[in-house]
């Protein structure tokens, strides 16, 4: 008798279906999406601009706008629908287990704060047991990890002191900080 192992993937998404909603309008964006992604893989999905990338990202972290309907299917993380998740349940995910770089950078960071300071709030704000002393070396760690040259004097500059490749790096630092099991 052969016994198998079968796992369940970190994260499924199966037949999914959005639409838009204006006024009374309403505009189909994405139809019967499907992708599994299982512990330690990576997976990439590419197409042109306005395809819907994003979206599907934002649809998994529960980010979408209102006037955003899901039509059909399922979003599961690790065996339980994020649709049936209650907001606190979401929000625990978020940074934890999910993380994301959104495209826009300068979006992402705050000019009046350092960029050291900003990778050291989301590592305190995911991880309460840190002191102050220990989000500031974690977050000193993740700038030298994500390749920022000379991270303990870089940590005190602000994103305008950055190329706009060294701020990707950051944000992808600060989505680092959980070591979250997924990153969008």
């Amino acid at each position: 008798m052969t016994v198998e192992h079968v796992t369940t993937p970190l994260l499924r998404v199966e037949n999914l279906g959005l639409r838009h909603v204006s006024g009374s309008a309403t505009t189909p964006i994405l139809s019967d999406v499907s992708f599994e992604l299982g512990r330690g893989e990576i997976l990439g999905i590419i197409g042109e601009s306005g395809a819907g990338k994003s979206t599907v990202g934002n649809a998994i972290l529960g980010l979408l706008s209102p006037e955003f309907q899901q039509t059909s299917g399922t979003i599961e993380f690790d065996g339980k629908a994020i649709d049936g998740m209650t907001a606190d349940e979401r929000e625990t995910l978020r940074g934890r287990r999910i993380s994301v770089i959104f495209q826009d950078h300068t979006a992402s960071l705050d000019p009046l704060m350092s960029v050291g300071a900003q990778v050291e709030e989301t590592c305190l704000a995911l991880d309460s047991s840190l002191s102050k002393r220990e989000a500031r070396a974690r977050a000193i760690d993740l700038l030298a990890r994500v390749g920022i040259p000379e991270p303990e004097r870089r940590y005190r500059n602000y994103p305008h002191q950055f190329s706009g490749g060294q701020r990707q790096r950051v944000v992808i630092a600060i989505a680092l900080a959980g070591s979250p099991d997924i990153i969008i």
